[in-house]
């Protein structure tokens, strides 16, 4: 397998992920975004060659139209991608606590990003996509993440990868069990702060293949739903880790 490195760029948002890649020979920067669709900014597109697939807005409120372009990810050119031009205010985010703007034009979404390979540690600037041996995915529906299987405790779940989040979240049950085990929960109650509304977070341990992976701190989240994944896993997994994701097989191998 070969693989060629993308150049990550200087700029901060939170812990985002972001890259500088070619958008029809003009250099953009670029959110790596496990979830959703790959987005351009419209004030980009104004000034490169696009190919519009829509005449009218798909989605006149964010003013949406679908399109393709060139993307070159390192020496990686994808000749026909798909993105959806959207407005400039989309991607006007509010600062970050450190007062960064959101510094992306375009956001690198699942639905490229599930076709390729990538691999990388952030620690030392490492961040790279395969460039041969394509293969066609083996996942016969198609979700908008990365969905594997993990070990928790010794019990097999479904978790998700969602680079366009902070900090891992899990459900409820499992923040349960390790505050618990933990004996945090005696703390709670012995402050009666049991029934607050509160942003609780807890160191989480588990296993991705059979590599474990410990992650310093975790939210719990009562909206992932009973039927959903029960972690998901953020930004926060990709930038403290070594990590290789192989999407069309929806597989991914992590290592502290």
């Amino acid at each position: 397998m070969k693989f060629t490195k993308i150049p990550i760029s200087d700029k901060k948002y939170l812990n985002y992920i972001f890259l500088e890649t070619l958008v029809s020979g003009k250099e953009v920067t670029t959110m790596f975004d496990t979830r959703g669709n790959s987005l351009l900014k419209q004030s980009i597109a104004d000034t490169i060659d696009v190919k519009y697939i829509d005449e009218k807005y798909i989605d006149e409120k964010r003013k949406w139209r679908r399109a393709r372009v060139n993307l070159r990810l390192g020496d990686l050119e994808i000749g026909s991608a798909p993105v959806i031009v959207a407005s400039d205010e989309s991607f006007n985010l509010m600062a970050d606590p450190l007062g960064n703007k959101f510094p992306a034009d375009m956001i690198l979404g699942w639905n490229i990003i599930s076709q390729l390979c990538f691999r990388g540690d952030l620690r030392i600037g490492d961040f790279q996509v395969q460039i041969d041996d394509f293969r066609e995915s083996k996942a016969k529906d198609k979700p908008n993440s990365l969905v594997i299987n993990v070990e928790f405790e010794g019990e097999r779940m479904l978790a998700s990868l969602d680079t366009s989040r902070p900090i891992t979240c899990v459900k409820k049950e499992i923040f349960d069990k390790v505050i618990a085990k933990d004996e945090k929960d005696k703390t709670l109650d012995m402050l009666d702060l049991g029934n607050e509304n509160l942003t609780l977070r807890t160191p989480l341990k588990v296993k991705i293949d059979q590599d474990e992976i410990f992650l310093s701190k975790v939210e719990v989240n009562p909206n992932i739903k009973e039927n959903d994944v029960n972690i998901i896993f953020g930004v926060d997994l990709l930038t403290n880790s070594t990590w290789a994701m192989y999407n069309p097989m929806r597989y991914i191998r992590v290592k502290r």
